[in-house]
């Protein structure tokens, strides 16, 4: 049986999460995790997203994304994810799912939510125990915020809303 597409009305953001299969660390070193986010920005432009933040943890990952359409957040989901457990499956010599299921997607939508959801995925690191300072955990968007730069993750409306706060 086809999977039932993803319709969401009146939003263009996302919590996006996915987990290791059976809880697997599937990012369980500097390299994957740095291969994963660069993925994540190789693909972003292909597919007309934005990400306004993320954290790789071990086993799984946050991503805040921003899509005009709710298709190019799937294909692009679909893409990053279906590299990785192609790259992750051959370096370590495994086959198989790499990722629980598909990725789940939470709409967003209010402002306030939206910011909830950002300091959420900034703060797992912290809440994982593998850090206890966000400006040193570098597979975060954390640094981009607290360091007020103004970087390709960042989506311009975010800017926007932030500086009239």
């Amino acid at each position: 049986m086809p999977r039932k597409p993803r319709i969401y009305l009146k939003t263009n953001f996302f919590h996006v999460i996915n987990q290791g299969v059976n809880r697997e660390y599937i990012f369980n070193n500097d390299i994957n995790k740095k291969q994963y986010i660069k993925l994540l920005f190789d693909n972003k432009d292909k597919y007309d997203i934005d990400i306004i933040s993320f954290a790789i943890m071990d086993n799984h990952f946050h991503l805040l994304i921003y899509a005009e359409k709710i298709e190019e957040l799937s294909q692009y989901m679909k893409k990053v994810n279906g590299v990785y457990a192609l790259m992750y499956n051959k370096t370590n010599n495994r086959v198989g799912p790499v990722f629980r299921e598909r990725f789940k997607s939470q709409p967003i939508y209010d402002e306030r939510y939206l910011f909830q959801c950002i300091l959420y995925i900034h703060r797992n690191p912290i809440k994982a125990g593998i850090t206890s300072n966000l400006d040193e955990y570098e597979f975060a968007s954390t640094t981009q915020y607290s360091l007020k730069k103004v970087t390709k993750i960042l989506n311009k409306n975010i800017i926007i809303m932030e500086e009239n706060e």
